[in-house]
């Protein structure tokens, strides 16, 4: 064995091994720190309810001047079923819900003391999924989100910013009492719905709920259908706006980029989502280039090894005629990269620690509400990619050395 370790010893290009040392601390300590910050932002966004604008967006077409020309002849502006697959087919689209609008006459009857107050309604449907409001049972009713044409009762949900709008603007400016949520679900309000029928059917519109993320009075999908059917002389239009359910773990640069090729609008402010986005494509970045690096700092370990190998060749064979096994030959060279890989993500996982350690005290004064995951995913990663590099090397040196004899 002493004399394996003589031959071995001088032999070694440590001009080679320096460099295989630097390059791959470099590109591992980018890896893992990319690896940890990656996880530690989805544990953000999963603990916090980033959802508003990452979880779930809404979209619909422009509308051009042409598109105004074409409504007054009828024609439908809309996503039809092509469109429709062609946003499935994305990946970071986890599901699609269309809105559905009532296709009839909608008329509100809001009586507030001895004031009536009556105005033109709209109310849309969405699958229930997609409704950020709690629906649980009453009472009265096992299921809350639900009705028919023929029912004198209907759940509604109101966006909440609808309900500051009245306080906030209009309310204050006619003398009118100001609505609190509780309020507001405390007593009902009339529906008068009428269409191809002639006459108004009534019904007692109970607010259940205040939506922050959908802007639209919704009703029960089922009760909508039913009204469509009962009160429309359309044909089933196109739906004009969809709500799309992201993927937490996909890039959403892909989806960014389709929707603006496609010219659709996001409604609300996109800046969060796009954030989003530069977020996931810096860290794929980041991690990217320190798997390059890694990479080539493994390939000129691999060829400096290899070089040992051939300028020890006669050697070798010598040591395999004399009565030494492969594995025991092959035993320095794997005892080296065992040596150079622990050397190599033991000081990159102690330098991703103290890089992450600053970033994390730099975002804490930004969010109030970070809280870090467990620094062990750091130490988990260390020890995975540790364990299947060394594994490599030591598979690469043997069939060498098999090859060799």
């Amino acid at each position: 064995m002493k004399l394996l370790y003589s031959i071995l010893r001088h032999n070694i290009q440590y001009t080679q091994i320096l460099g295989f040392l630097v390059a791959n601390i470099v590109g591992a300590t980018i890896i893992l720190f990319g690896i940890q910050a990656l996880s530690d932002y989805q544990s953000y966004k999963k603990q916090n309810g980033i959802g508003l604008p990452n979880n779930y967006i809404v979209i619909t077409k422009p509308v051009s001047n042409l598109t105004s020309v074409g409504s007054l002849w009828g024609a439908q502006h809309g996503f039809d079923e092509q469109e429709l697959e062609d946003i499935q087919n994305i990946g970071a689209v986890q599901s699609i819900g269309c809105f559905e609008s009532a296709q009839c006459n909608v008329y509100g009857i809001i009586t507030i003391g001895d004031l009536s107050l009556q105005t033109d309604f709209f109310l849309e449907s969405v699958p229930t999924q997609y409704i950020d409001v709690p629906l649980t049972p009453t009472s009265d009713n096992e299921e809350p989100w639900s009705a028919s044409f023929e029912d004198k009762k209907v759940p509604v949900i109101v966006p909440r910013n609808y309900l500051n709008l009245y306080n906030y603007g209009y309310a204050s400016t006619h003398g009118l009492p100001l609505l609190s949520e509780a309020l507001m679900t405390s007593f009902p309000f009339e529906l008068e719905l009428s269409g191809k029928d002639r006459r108004p059917h009534y019904y007692q519109a109970q607010v259940i709920g205040f939506s922050n993320r959908l802007n639209t009075i919704l009703v029960p999908q089922d009760f909508l259908q039913d009204v469509n059917n009962h009160l429309s002389d359309h044909t089933r239009t196109l739906p004009s706006r969809l709500i799309i359910e992201l993927a937490n773990n996909e890039s959403k640069e892909e989806l960014l980029t389709f929707l603006e090729q496609k010219h659709y609008m996001i409604e609300g402010d996109s800046t969060s989502l796009k954030m989003q986005a530069v977020v996931y494509s810096l860290l794929f970045v980041a991690i990217g280039i320190g798997i390059i690096i890694s990479a080539l700092s493994f390939y000129l370990l691999l060829i400096s090894i290899m070089l040992l190998l051939e300028r020890n060749k006669e050697k070798i064979k010598n040591l395999y005629e004399i009565g030494y096994a492969p594995r025991k030959i092959a035993s320095p060279y794997q005892r080296l990269v065992l040596l150079l890989d622990l050397m190599v993500w033991g000081i990159s996982s102690g330098l991703a620690y103290w890089i992450y350690q600053i970033c994390i005290s730099i975002v804490s004064k930004v969010l109030a509400d970070w809280t870090p995951i467990p620094i062990a995913y750091l130490f988990v990663s260390t020890a995975i990619l540790f364990t299947i590099l060394y594994l490599l090397h030591r598979w690469i040196i043997i069939r060498k050395i098999n090859r060799m004899l």
